[in-house]
Parts: structure tokens; sequence; C-alpha cells
């Protein structure tokens, strides 16, 4: 089952929300580390194929996400913001609380594919829009 790019941001918004009422966020020593720089090919606005969701990738590398998840029968506004970069083979997004996650990526013509890095590929496709 493809889940959107979205639930895995949402998922990683959540865990760092649990992180203690301090100036320092707890990081795990598995998260990857955000390093890189944006990619000019891949900034611009993407829509999630077939999901209420929609990313603009910026030059200067920040993002923003707009759309709805649908979660145990309700439905989510899951609006935020963040950084993004290319390292390598991979592509990284880092939310606001500094919480960073690696995908694979693939792209072709307007087309981009991301596949999470870690034992449950997780793929999403995104269509330039």
């Amino acid at each position: 089952m493809i889940r959107p790019f979205a639930y895995s941001l949402l998922a990683a918004l959540a865990l760092a929300g649990c992180a203690p009422s301090s100036d320092e966020v707890a990081v795990p020593n598995d998260m990857p580390k955000f390093e890189g720089k944006p990619d000019p090919k891949l900034a611009g606005k993407w829509k999630a194929e077939g999901k209420d969701s929609n990313y603009d990738l910026r030059e200067d590398g920040t993002f923003s996400h707009k759309g709805k998840v649908s979660y145990q029968g309700n439905v989510m506004e899951n609006n935020f913001e963040g950084e993004w970069a290319v390292h390598n083979d991979l592509f990284l997004i880092k939310d606001p609380n500094g919480a960073v996650s690696d995908y694979t990526f693939e792209i072709d013509a307007d087309t981009l594919t991301l596949t999470s890095v870690g034992s449950m590929k997780t793929k999403t496709v995104l269509k330039r829009s």
C-alpha cells in the first residue's frame, strides 16, 4: 500500500512533539544527519498522486505542505513548514522540531518518486503542479 509522504511527516511531527518542554529537543542516535543542499531540478510545486497533499519545495531549501489526511475515520488538516536538501542519492526533510527523514528518490520529467529508507519502504509519487 502506498502511503503519502505526509504520513511520514505527520509521524515525525507527532514524535518530535512529545519532547520535554525545554529548549532542547532529544534527537535519536539513529536519526539521519541533515546535510546537503537543495537541488534546483526539484524545486517547485508538487502534488501527491491520488492524495490531497501539496508541497512547495523552494530553491532556498525551505518547503511548505498543505493537505488533509484521514486517520481512523477523521480528516485532519496537515499544514506545516520545514527544510529539504539532497545529499548524494538521498532526499532529506527536516521538520520544525529538528526531526529528519530520509528518502531515496527518482526524478522522471514531472514525476518525483520518494521511497523511505529503512525496513518499511513507503513510496510516494509526486507530480509537478
